[in-house]
């Protein structure tokens, strides 16, 4: 009942003096599939160029307005309530900049190499980036952990989002 791609060949020949047709059928289901898998491979190497390209595009005004920040950082008072604004905004073009790195890692299809990291900090830094949502929303956070249970081995770059994503 399934229905199977074949390539027809047609050989005319004689046969006891007889015209007759030989008529060979072949399954050419893997040379379909092997088409089909070049393609998807091309079409994947082409996106990985594109996201490269887009990413790089992306970072560098990214680097720009980070740069400015460190700039207005030094030259603003301690006590200015700017500051915290500042450095949130610092840390996402930080965070994105990761993000970048990330997609670009991605595009080029680079295996992740874990490393240790503290998952403390790292939901520390992620609880102040929400800061002002909670407070619009009345909302208290609080983070528990074993102080020796706190080193992960993976990616944080990855990590970050998937937290980020769940809160």
């Amino acid at each position: 009942g399934n229905s199977i791609p074949m390539k027809m060949k047609v050989i005319e020949s004689m046969w006891e003096k007889e015209k007759s047709n030989l008529i060979i059928l072949s399954d050419i289901s893997s040379e379909i599939t092997a088409k089909q898998t070049i393609e998807k491979i091309e079409d994947q190497a082409a996106l990985g160029e594109m996201i490269a390209y887009f990413a790089h595009e992306v970072r560098n005004p990214i680097n720009d307005i980070s740069m400015l920040l460190q700039l207005m950082r030094k030259r603003i008072e301690i006590e200015d309530p700017n500051l915290q604004v500042i450095d949130r905004m610092q840390a996402d073009c930080i965070r994105m900049n990761d993000l970048m790195e990330s997609i670009l890692s991605f595009s080029r299809q680079d295996i992740s190499k874990f490393k240790p990291f503290d998952c403390r900090d790292l939901l520390e830094r992620i609880n102040r980036r929400f800061q002002n949502k909670y407070q619009i929303r009345k909302i208290t956070s609080r983070i528990v952990c074993k102080p020796r249970d706190t080193i992960v081995l993976g990616d944080i770059r990855s990590i970050d989002p998937v937290c980020t994503n769940i809160i």
